[in-house]
């Protein structure tokens, strides 16, 4: 598979990026895992099209367990962001800010 996500609506839960990742995957894969791996997916469409994508043709199950946490307005902070905002939880950043 080639080209670009949105040339086939189908994919349209992943970017660009996103897209090429999941054809990296799908060639990286085969070395890493046992041929028939249990496949589990958020709830997310990109998730699952992730899954589509990467190990296409094998089952795959979703569970809301799997499903981003949402934390108010910290949810799509950076960390420089965060920790800007939030200076008291900069003495439990593990690595540096992003």
């Amino acid at each position: 598979m080639t080209g670009q996500p949105h040339d086939d609506e189908s994919w349209w839960g992943l970017t660009p990026r996103g897209f090429e990742q999941c054809l990296w995957l799908r060639r990286t894969l085969p070395e890493l895992v046992d041929p028939a791996p249990a496949v589990r997916t958020s709830q997310y469409r990109r998730s699952q099209d992730t899954a589509t994508l990467a190990l296409p043709g094998l089952p795959s199950e979703m569970t809301a367990a799997l499903n981003e946490q949402h934390y108010g307005d910290a949810t799509y902070m950076t960390k420089r962001e965060l920790f800007a905002t939030y200076p008291e939880g900069a003495d439990d950043m593990i690595c540096g800010p992003s």
